[in-house]
């Protein structure tokens, strides 16, 4: 009987060596290994079997794991609020929208510089003073406000500005957060929609960031963000 489900701030992410889950209201990552992560098909809403099974968990080990993860906030009972597992899915990056060698220098007004501040500041101050999980809610808001049609030419407009003024702000590097909600930010100032993802590998852990619209990564390549699997997408 599967009596535990993910707790709704919970994310969950299964890969063929283990599981991760991303505890948005903690701003953390639980890792598992492989057998770790098939033990749970017995207990978790929606958790999928594995095909085939490794090793089993004694009892006592499964009930110990569950516990943990109770007081982790990722799991818990079903008589409370939560979700089954689902896979989070989003369209396969194949394609950049705008690579960095094809960039021209734009025409930089005084009011792209000042959208791009105000994106930064709502950005930093999120990051700074809420949860992850507000700033989930957040980029959902955003999403539903612009529900129009991505409009490809007009994104890679804004994506030229946002790029050429980032360059003398902050680096890129080691800050994927950052830059991916300040982008967020400054498409939604402009009425255009980008879809925020986050993604994990287990071995050596690692987790990036990054914006999508339809098959195109915004800010990153393709053949880098695939070598993540997707743990939370709005």
């Amino acid at each position: 009987m599967r009596n535990y489900h993910l707790a709704e701030h919970a994310r969950a992410c299964i890969t063929p060596t283990g599981a991760i889950f991303l505890n948005l209201e903690r701003d953390v990552y639980t890792g598992l290994d492989a057998v770790q992560a098939s033990a749970l098909a017995a207990a978790v809403e929606g958790w999928p079997e594995s095909s085939p099974a490794p090793a089993e968990l004694h009892e006592e080990d499964l009930r110990a794991l569950i516990a943990s993860l109770c007081n982790d906030g990722v799991l818990c009972p079903r008589r409370k609020p939560g979700r089954s597992y689902r896979p989070a899915a989003h369209n396969e990056p194949t394609d950049e929208l705008m690579a960095w060698r094809y960039m021209t220098r734009p025409k930089v007004r005084v009011r792209d510089v000042l959208s791009f501040m105000r994106a930064l500041a709502t950005a930093t101050l999120m990051l700074r003073c809420r949860r992850l999980s507000a700033v989930a809610r957040r980029a959902q808001r955003l999403a539903m406000r612009n529900a129009t049609p991505p409009d490809i030419a007009r994104t890679r407009e804004l994506l030229t500005l946002y790029t050429y003024i980032r360059m003398f702000v902050f680096a890129r590097h080691d800050r994927c957060l950052l830059d991916s909600l300040v982008l967020l930010e400054f498409l939604a100032q402009h009425g255009v929609r980008a879809q925020w993802i986050i993604g994990v590998r287990l071995r050596p852990f690692a987790a990036h960031s990054w914006l999508q619209q339809q098959h195109f990564v915004l800010n990153g390549t393709p053949e880098y963000v695939r070598s993540f699997r997707t743990i939370f997408t709005t």
